[in-house]
């Protein structure tokens, strides 16, 4: 379970990297804060820099950055 929660920080880390990305969910629940607090997400969004994302400890969700890089 560490893994997963060090995981969701790591994604939340680098959404300010790039100018925008795609978050696709893959399992449990995935939430994304644009500024007007978390909301779970069910399909692939695009995530720009200052969004945060959260990944509950049975979540798992793949963040794509515009250059490709995953």
């Amino acid at each position: 379970m560490k893994h997963v929660a060090i995981a969701a920080v790591a994604l939340f880390c680098y959404v300010g990297a790039a100018s925008a990305a795609t978050l696709t969910p893959l399992q449990g629940q995935v939430l994304l804060n644009r500024g007007g607090g978390y909301q779970p997400i069910s399909g692939t969004v695009e995530v720009k820099a200052g969004d945060s994302i959260l990944v509950n400890p049975d979540g798992l969700a793949q963040l794509a950055y515009d250059d490709c890089a995953t």
